[in-house]
């Protein structure tokens, strides 16, 4: 036990032997260490925060040109339809025109006027079918409304007893 107490003795002697200021700078690092990295780190965060400042200005200005873009587009589709609907017409007229040449006015008046009667007579066609439905169902309606009527009435008999 006495070799452990030595021992112990000699341990406590070697580290208060060395000095308290040669310790510290061992396990410490040095302040001007220290500055270089947080510098540099302010650096590279300034540069980043820039870099997204520009990033989110591109990406407006890249989606303002998109929409403009996109109304371009619209914009030429709604055109190209309408000229679409421009040359039928152009060519109904042609046709028309033609049919004037051959036939003389008249003939083309009464063809026009014979394919707006025809498409009035499909049209009232129409109707009566529909209204020869609706009246088709009413006779239905009624007549289920008859038979109804019919089974719930129930002629009460009323029989007289004779009390002797």
């Amino acid at each position: 036990m006495s070799l452990i107490k030595s021992r112990l003795t000699r341990t406590a002697q070697s580290s208060s032997d060395i000095p308290t200021a040669v310790a510290t700078e061992r396990i410490s690092p040095h302040n001007e260490e220290i500055k270089p990295a947080v510098s540099q780190a302010k650096t590279t965060t300034s540069m980043l925060q820039t870099y997204k400042c520009e990033a989110q200005e591109r990406i407006k200005e890249l989606n303002d040109k998109l929409q403009q873009h996109e109304h371009k587009l619209k914009e030429t589709r709604d055109k190209f339809t309408a000229y679409q609907k421009f040359e039928q017409v152009q060519l109904e007229l042609d046709v028309i025109k033609g049919e004037i040449q051959l036939n003389g006015s008249n003939q083309v008046e009464n063809d026009i006027q014979q394919n707006i009667d025809n498409e009035q007579t499909i049209k009232m066609e129409q109707a009566l079918i529909k209204l020869r439905d609706l009246s088709l169902i009413k006779q239905a309606e009624n007549n289920t409304l008859k038979n109804v009527q019919i089974s719930d009435f129930n002629p009460r008999v009323m029989c007289t007893s004779k009390s002797e």
